[in-house]
């Protein structure tokens, strides 16, 4: 996929990723379906059950190559817990296991914010962590030290 297929809030989020920091890596790959999904309905599977596999089946944000070339899984969450950490170790061994990547991959999260127990997490499984900062939109007087 040419785009990433990312909500409201997480669009901004990776754009902004992108224009500060995407430079690094090269080869994106968006909205990579994990498990491999047959290209045809068949009787046998019943007639909803290829659109219920390809709504459902893991998906991970965006891959991309570092500058050694090392293949990235990138998981983008506006507020990070370690519920994307967690998809994110569980997206690397099941890739592992299926075969599809059998290189090292590296993994990382692009947040604004993240919780310390989260970043810990991240630090004890190898986990980059990109924390975008939040554009300040309103420069008015009335609105001095808040982040819109």
């Amino acid at each position: 996929m040419k785009r990433p297929r990312l909500g409201p809030k997480e669009a901004p989020l990776w754009a902004e990723f992108l224009s500060s920091t995407g430079i690094l890596f090269t080869d994106y790959e968006y909205d990579f379906r994990v498990i491999p999904i047959a290209d045809k309905l068949t009787a046998s599977k019943g007639e909803y059950q290829y659109d219920w596999e390809q709504l459902t089946c893991p998906r991970i944000d965006a891959i991309a190559r570092g500058a050694q070339g090392k293949l990235t899984l990138f998981e983008v969450r506006p507020n990070a817990d370690a519920d994307p950490v967690l998809r994110l170790i569980g997206y690397r061994e099941l890739l592992k296991t299926l075969g599809i990547f059998t290189e090292p991959m590296n993994l990382a999260v692009v947040c604004r914010q993240m919780t310390p127990v989260t970043r810990n997490l991240c630090k004890a499984y190898g986990i980059e962590v990109f924390q975008i900062k939040s554009p300040v939109s309103d420069r008015s007087l009335a609105n001095q030290g808040v982040l819109l």
